[in-house]
Parts: structure tokens; sequence; C-alpha cells
């Protein structure tokens, strides 16, 4: 966690006493040589700390007075200590996989190794049906690394979306720690180019809401036979909401209740869940791709509908020109006239572009 605190102190502050600190500290571990008691509790501590060590070591890459054979001998520590720990999925609850997800994208990101970082994307793709549950989800899809859906999500006495694998295990403390790491590594996958956010958009979304439902009442609501939410309250929820309200412009009125009233005045910061108030809390912190494409237009004359759609087919309310971008800015589609087919694209955010306007739809 010092590592981390003090990489994010000196981003925020230019102040080098912090850098310092920093780099002292991911210099001091290269010895170590790994961990050695041969149990998924070794996958665990990995996936705790290399979450955190990851991001302050790409932090601190920026850093001029980084000498560079260190750097590179932190990169090899990551190979040595961690690679073992975290290429190797746990069959313990699916918080530890994610938990070791988290780890994993971070550290390849500042290993700029991509093999390490694709085995980390697919295991979030599979895990993420096997431990937040979306009624439309195949039902084998649920079954995956050691997960079964009668057998390991703690006989939940309802199954509504955003359910999650740990939910019953001990009401909400655990699976805080599973949509944690989840929202993570999809806000890795999306600076390195993958839209993670998009594509379970449905899934993420109905998880924050039912939780924070949960916390802000104190009450399971009829999901679990004990009806009482845990004490334990973490700052989390700030990254998902960061971007499906602020980048996305969706509502998660749940969400945004319980960071006002309860997250950010005494959510507690912990193990691989740290400052994400920090990190995410600002709104006015404006990195949408939007903003590359073209200003926003807010005295819309140009409407567009059904938003959002299923089938991914939209009409314009004007016979138009239009080019169509997804969420990392990348275009998609172009051509004229008022439909839009968007069928062949997958879920998620997108941007049409007409002469002077920009217009958010969205494809459930």
């Amino acid at each position: 966690m010092k590592a981390y605190a003090n990489a994010l102190t000196w981003y925020y502050t230019d102040d080098e006493k912090y850098a310092e600190q920093a780099i002292t500290i991911l210099n001091d571990w290269t010895i170590l040589q790994g961990f050695n008691h041969g149990t998924d509790q070794d996958k665990l501590h990995a996936g705790w700390i290399g979450a955190l060590f990851g991001p302050a070591a790409e932090i601190m890459r920026d850093y001029s007075g980084w000498n560079p054979e260190d750097m590179v001998k932190v990169q090899e520590m990551f190979k040595r200590a961690y690679y073992p720990q975290l290429l190797v999925a746990s069959t313990w609850n699916g918080n530890v996989d994610l938990t070791q997800i988290d780890a994993l994208l971070n550290i390849a990101v500042f290993n700029e190794d991509s093999a390490s970082f694709f085995i980390g994307i697919d295991r979030l793709i599979k895990r993420n049906p096997a431990y937040f549950y979306l009624y439309s989800d195949p039902a084998a899809s649920r079954n995956y690394g050691g997960s079964t859906f009668l057998g390991s999500w703690s006989n939940p006495t309802s199954r509504p979306d955003g359910l999650t694998q740990e939910t019953c295990r001990d009401n909400n403390h655990h699976a805080q720690f599973g949509m944690a790491s989840a929202l993570h590594a999809a806000e890795v996958a999306r600076n390195q180019g993958i839209n993670l956010y998009g594509e379970n958009a449905e899934r993420y979304i109905a998880v924050m809401e039912l939780m924070a439902n949960q916390f802000i009442t104190g009450e399971m609501l009829g999901t679990c036979a004990n009806n009482e939410t845990t004490d334990g309250l973490f700052n989390t929820w700030e990254m998902g909401y960061y971007h499906y309200h602020h980048r996305m412009g969706l509502t998660l009125p749940k969400t945004e209740q319980l960071l006002k009233q309860k997250v950010r005045v005494r959510g507690w910061s912990a193990l691989n869940i740290f400052y994400e108030t920090l990190t995410h809390g600002d709104p006015t912190v404006n990195d949408a791709i939007i903003n590359s494409i073209v200003k926003v237009n807010k005295n819309n004359t140009i409407t567009i509908y059904p938003n959002p759609s299923r089938g991914g087919i939209f009409k314009l309310s004007h016979q138009l020109t239009w080019q169509v971008y997804n969420e990392i800015g990348l275009k998609v589609k172009k051509g004229k006239g008022p439909i839009i087919n968007l069928s062949d694209q997958n879920r998620g955010l997108y941007f049409v572009k007409t002469d002077n306007q920009v217009l958010k739809v969205y494809i459930k």
C-alpha cells in the first residue's frame, strides 16, 4: 500500500519526496524470490499485493529519477515471484481469481507482457458469469474454475440480476472485493483499448445497484437467509460509477446515493481496494472519448431512437451523413440516411457523429 500511496501522492502533487519513497519501496522488494507455502493463500496474497504494486510501478515509470536498471529488476521480480501465483487461477471462491486477475493485468501492463495480459482478460471473461449473476446467461457459463451454481453460491433465497457468487457467503463482505477487482480489471483493460465495460454493462450495473441498495437499507432484500448486510463498507463503487455515469451518462441512483451518503464519508480502504475516491471520485476529470471527436452541441436539435436499443438499430430524426465511434474512439461505421444499423456490434456505448453534433447511443 505504501508504494501505491506514495506514487499517487507524487502523481497529484509533483513532490519528488513521494516519488523517492515509492521507488525505494519498489526497489527494496526486488529481492523477493516468491511465495513459498504452495497454497491458494499465496495466490490471494500475490493478488492483494500485486494489484497495488503493479499500478505503483506503472505510475513511477514516468519518474525520471528511477534508474532504468532498477526498473528492470522490478519487472524481473514480478515475473519470478508473482507470475507463478497469478497465472494459475485459484479454485477458491471467485473473489480470489478476480483479485489475481486485477493484479495480473496491472503487472502485465508494467512488464509490457501482452501474453500474460490476455490470459487475464480471458479469465475475466469466463469468470464474469460465474460470479455475477444475470438471468440471461447460459446456465453452463456459471460453472467455471471451481464455481458451480448449485454448489458454491451459498444458497441464495432469490436470484436477482446482480447477485454474486459470494453475496450470501457473508452478506456482501467478500462480494465487495469481487466487484472491486472486476471493475479495476475493466478499467485497466479500457486503458489498453479493450472495452469490457461495454459488454458487461448490464451485469456490472446490476451488481453495483443491487449491492448499493442493500447497504443503503441495511438489508439483503430477500436474497439471503440472513437479511442483515455486513458492517464493513469499503471504498469501492467509484471506478464503475465514474465509467457508467460520468463517461457514459447513465443513471445509477442507488450507487450515487451510497457513494454520497456512506462510502465517501466512512468507506474503508483495504487490501486491493485503495483510495478509489481519490482516483475516480472527481467528475470534473473529463476523459470521455467524445471530446476527441467533436464538441457536443448541448442544444440538441437531432434525436435518435430507440435509445438504448436491444437490437442495435437506431433511427435519426433527420436525413444525415453520420459516423459511429466506439467507446475507445475507433470509427466502426459510416453512412447516410436516418437508419443506423449497429446490430453487428457488441453491447455498449457508441457515439454517433453528424456534421455538428454527437449523440450517445447504447446497445443493450
